[in-house]
């Protein structure tokens, strides 16, 4: 399978620290922002970060950093913190 390739895969969540080159993630295609599997050819050691907690109205809890891109669904405006917030 090519980059950004539409395939079923059944995917467990894996902690970003066990993500290794080869394994598939999701990720945006950007000219159909479609969410797509795409390889992970490398990764890049970011250094230490601080990790903030945000919790959804459905009770989710996603940990990351502070700029992590986000997708979303709705317009930036609709959320409080929207100068970190991107939409398709």
């Amino acid at each position: 399978a090519g980059p950004g390739a539409d395939f079923e895969c059944d995917f467990d969540q894996v902690p970003i620290r066990d993500i290794l080159p080869g394994d598939y993630v999701q990720s945006l295609h950007e000219r159909t922002n479609r969410v797509v599997y795409s390889r992970v050819n490398a990764l890049i050691d970011m250094g230490e970060q601080e990790v903030y907690e945000l919790v959804t109205k459905s009770g989710r809890r996603i940990r990351t950093t502070s700029n992590h891109p986000f997708l979303a669904r709705r317009p930036r405006a609709d959320f409080d913190a929207a100068p970190a917030v991107a939409s398709v």
